[in-house]
């Protein structure tokens, strides 16, 4: 590792500018509430419906998913007029744009008939999600979304030491190497030009070599010894070598490489480090992910040398890698700063709170809305969707006009700073297999066992501004593929809707009303749909009638009555922490995640700079402050729930 400073990049935290991540985490308990019952006795006698009025605070949007069509290859909506943003060039960016929920299909539409308003619906599957995810967080219930397939993954900083893998009797192995670099154009420190042979070369093709003198590298990165003439034939005179493709990054690049051995004794390791190994590759491979691949596939073509589809685990042997060892575990990639796939997964995080999966042993939240797996239950409430109750002149007067919105990120778990808690507390990195203190464990801290913060909500804005300008909406350097165009629902918009029980105990029926109305707490809101990190989505929900179905027979005549307890229940209000489910401190998190108003100044947003608005470049400088390049320390991490707000970075002018 390279612990050069001279070109190292240094910014410092802004004194005046300051933002709030647009979430936090209310604190998992120690263990899950969890009651070993069998499930027909976990059954109450209440049957009957709630009816809920829902107001929106904010701008709130759900997309017509039926919307969306195909122009040019390119998912695309015609639901308001084709947004197309034209460059200087001529070039064209295409973004996805949707009409607000209905019940109309709008794929079987064409034409003028797509431009119609429709009266707004808002589904009862995104009630029940919202609902769900608070009753879970106040009840001390299981996390039933957790995605164990999703593999946990972060970018790297230090560059990987070369190898080779090798499959060898049953036993996988790394063969340490050296990389060679091999010129594919002329430059002042290596003057060959191999650019005709690099072109036929293939991946992992065996070739010969003879070495020149060492390349000096700058900006601190090693120096590596340059290929002075090549051969695919077998030349004794020749050292055998490995040809490599790398990854395209502009102009700076001027070498591929070639994986020499360098006689060392093979590493043996397991078979969960090549699995790991394919992951990243998939990941280099995915759009979605690997956004220098998805905006220029100049830029990075996804390792296409490298292919994935229809090979076995064993299809892989001879392939080239660069790896790093931290602790026992071996972390494979094929650049040599890239990714490294974690051998955690967030089930092996999380503990008790694993979804339940025994219908014997449920939790509180599970216990009502059911669970779907080898065993099943079946949910005792069912919401429907929300009909608006302020039937107004006009449908248009629902709606604010069509808006594209800020661009909007997937959940970034890569980010450890934010997502786990810094333990143990000399720790300079952190992240979801190891930690490392550069100056006494720089290959992993002994003992270190990550630990989630807990679950996610995301705060209300106070006046939130979700939208790109008017005036940058055609502007490519405002607005790429990655934003979206739509058509929300205004504020003051009332819904109404019912919550159907069936069999629930009286306890679950207090809980449930809490949850809905947030306790009746006129300060406290849910979130709700798309785009919740930039403002949208605040809805308030109030309990108009609890109505509960009562059976008798007299006589030989059966007797159906429905009684409306609201004026019974209204008590649910008064209920403590530990009536609901949850201690105090998981009570008073909720409570202040979900509050409209709060007491910090700084603006709700995603992570950025002064000047830099790009998000990953606040994470690089947080790195950045106390750290090099090889040696990231993490400056920042998610400051305490009551004082949420984080500095902005600023370039140092005195460097």
């Amino acid at each position: 590792m390279s612990n050069d400073k001279k070109n190292q990049v240094k910014y410092i935290p802004s004194r005046k500018e300051k933002f709030v991540n647009p979430y936090h985490f209310v604190s998992l308990e120690k263990n899950c509430t969890r009651e070993a019952k069998k499930y027909r006795e976990q059954k109450g006698n209440l049957t009957g419906w709630i009816t809920c009025r829902m107001e929106t605070l904010s701008p709130v949007f759900i997309p017509n998913t039926g919307s969306a069509s195909e122009v040019d290859g390119k998912k695309h909506s015609d639901v308001f007029e084709k947004r197309v943003f034209k460059e200087k060039e001529n070039k064209q960016v295409v973004i996805n744009s949707y009409d607000f929920f209905s019940y109309t299909d709008l794929s079987k539409l064409k034409g003028e008939a797509l431009k119609e308003y429709r009266e707004p619906i808002i589904p009862g599957s995104e009630i029940r999600g919202m609902i769900r995810t608070a009753f879970e967080a106040v009840t001390n219930s299981c996390l039933s979304t957790i995605d164990n397939e999703q593999p946990l993954f972060k970018r790297v900083q230090t560059n990987g030491k070369a190898g080779r893998l090798i499959f060898e009797k049953g036993q996988w192995k790394i063969q340490p190497c050296e990389r060679l670099g091999i010129a594919f154009k002329w430059t002042y420190g290596d003057k060959q030009d191999f650019s005709v042979k690099i072109k036929s070369l293939k991946e992992g093709q065996e070739v010969y070599i003879k070495r020149g003198d060492k390349y000096k590298t700058r900006k601190g990165f090693p120096a590596f010894t340059v290929v002075s003439a090549i051969k695919d034939a077998v030349d004794p005179y020749y050292e055998k070598g490995y040809f490599h493709r790398g990854e395209p990054f502009g102009k700076r690049k001027h070498h591929e490489s070639v994986f020499v051995s360098t006689g060392a004794p093979d590493i043996p390791i397991d078979e969960s480090s090549v699995k790991n190994y394919i992951e990243s590759l998939r990941l280099y491979k995915n759009k979605n992910v690997n956004l220098h691949f998805k905006k220029n596939e100049k830029e990075h073509s996804g390792y296409k040398d490298i292919v994935i589809k229809d090979r076995e685990l064993k299809d892989f042997d001879g392939s080239l890698i660069y790896f790093a060892k931290h602790n026992d575990h071996y972390y494979l990639c094929s650049a040599a700063i890239g990714r490294e796939v974690f051998y955690n997964r967030l089930t092996d995080l999380i503990g008790d709170y694993a979804p339940c999966n025994q219908i014997n042993n449920l939790c509180p939240a599970c216990a009502l809305f059911g669970i779907a797996g080898k065993e099943s239950a079946a949910s005792r409430v069912r919401f429907t969707d929300a009909l608006v109750s302020d039937k107004r002149d006009k449908i248009e007067a629902y709606y604010h006009e069509v808006r594209i919105l800020k661009e909007l990120a997937g959940p970034k778990l890569s980010a450890a700073e934010f997502y786990l808690k810094k333990k143990p507390g000399n720790a300079d990195l952190w992240n979801y297999d190891y930690a490392v203190n550069w100056r006494t464990h720089k290959y992993g801290i002994p003992g270190y066992i990550p630990e989630i913060r807990g679950r996610k909500f995301y705060w209300h804005h106070t006046d939130p501004d979700p939208y790109i300008a008017k005036d940058k909406e055609a502007d490519p350097e405002s607005v790429s593929d990655r934003n979206v165009a739509v058509r929300p629902l205004k504020e003051n918009v009332f819904f109404q809707f019912k919550v159907y029980f069936n069999d629930i105990t009286e306890s679950e029926l207090k809980r449930l009303l809490w949850i809905l109305t947030i306790g009746a707490k006129k300060e406290n809101a849910h979130k709700i749909g798309m785009g919740k990190p930039i403002g949208l989505g605040s809805v308030q929900v109030n309990v108009t009638e609890v109505n509960v179905r009562g059976i008798s027979m007299t006589g030989d005549s059966v007797e159906y009555t429905v009684e409306d307890r609201l004026e019974q229940y209204k008590v649910f209000s008064e209920m403590t922490g530990k009536e609901v489910g949850c201690t105090g401190q998981v009570m008073e998190e909720y409570l202040f995640l979900t509050r409209l108003a709060h007491p910090f100044s700084g603006i709700i947003a995603y992570p950025s700079n002064v000047e830099e608005k790009e998000n990953y470049k606040w994470f690089m400088a947080n790195k950045m402050v106390k750290g090099t390049g090889p040696n990231p320390i993490i400056e920042n991490s998610l400051p305490p729930l009551k004082d949420p707000e984080l500095p902005k970075y600023e370039l140092n002018p005195g460097k």
